[in-house]
């Protein structure tokens, strides 16, 4: 794989399916989470990140390994959606993003939190780690949001036992993912990764 053509390959293939603008492979989905991060206030030298109360702790790995500052705000009990009143004051704080989440593969709606982010000047990021084969108005889980995040980690709906994407699916967002993913440091090839999957499935 050290040529590059897999993953230029599977990157293509991102980008057809969830008809987006552009997709970055990475490490980890804790990794794109992270990277959607830094690019959402990449003129700031820490971004401020709207994120569920309730949610897998790698949410606050990502923000941590970026210094992000984290805004809080609770998730209705029924649908795991956002509250949006609670959304609403965390959004007072002066947000650069918003983190919607799909818990254990059910869709949540991104409409209103979409608009909440737009009035305050925030990028959505929509968190599909978990929600890979979700569709929301008939598109798939991670191509609703500015940016969206899959992971492809064991357990996952879709998984390569390790690795993730970042998607770009707004102009805004490629703009930033452009700029952001010309520093990262090239891929490794991946035979560790690949004898790690083979034992899982073993």
């Amino acid at each position: 794989f050290s040529n590059g053509s897999a993953g230029d390959a599977l990157a293509a293939r991102i980008r057809e399916e969830y008809a987006c603008a552009d997709a970055a492979l990475v490490d980890s989905g804790t990794t794109a989470l992270a990277l959607a991060f830094a690019a959402s206030a990449a003129a700031k030298p820490r971004p401020r990140i709207a994120l569920p109360a309730y949610g897998c702790f790698d949410l606050m790995t990502a923000a941590d390994s970026v210094d992000a500052e984290v805004a809080l705000y609770d998730l209705e009990p029924a649908t795991l959606a956002p509250d949006l009143d609670s959304l609403a004051r965390a959004a007072t704080a002066g947000i650069d993003a918003v983190v919607v989440a799909h818990w254990y593969g059910l869709p949540a709606e991104l409409d209103p939190a979409r608009e909440l982010a737009g009035r305050v000047g925030a990028l959505l990021i929509e968190d599909a780690a978990q929600g890979v084969g979700t569709s929301i108005a008939g598109r798939p889980a991670g191509s609703g949001g500015d940016f969206g995040v899959l992971s492809f980690g064991r357990g996952k709906g879709r998984t390569g036992g390790h690795g993730g994407a970042l998607l770009a699916n707004s102009p805004r967002a490629a703009s930033l993912m452009s700029a952001l993913t010309r520093s990262l440091p090239p891929a490794t090839a991946g035979i560790r990764d690949l004898a790690t999957l083979l034992a899982q499935w073993m």
